[in-house]
């Protein structure tokens, strides 16, 4: 990974939520990311496509260690969220009630 590039996690239960993350920093082994916000698209009833808005950072900035455990590299974000490298394609999620 490198700076510049956009991490993408689908997470949720009821419902898919769509993260975005931009690299700030990267090392060979850690990177520093800062969540961005994003633009979302109706798609169908309770669902839409998200896109990234790079340079929107919210929050802190952060620093993850990088997996190498799958063909596409990542991040994990919490106990229950992983990021990966976006492929530049809208991200789908859902919403609930």
């Amino acid at each position: 990974m490198k700076a510049g590039d956009i991490l993408v996690s689908q997470w949720g239960y009821e419902q898919t939520n769509v993260s975005f993350y931009e690299v700030i920093k990267a090392t060979p082994k850690t990177v520093e990311l800062a969540k961005i916000e994003k633009r979302t698209t109706p798609t169908a009833f309770m669902q839409f496509d998200a896109m990234p808005l790079p340079g929107t950072h919210q929050g802190e900035k952060f620093r993850r260690r990088v997996l190498t455990c799958s063909s596409v590299p990542s991040c994990r974000i919490t106990d229950y969220e992983y990021a990966y490298l976006w492929d530049g394609k809208p991200a789908h999620g859902t919403s609930y009630a």
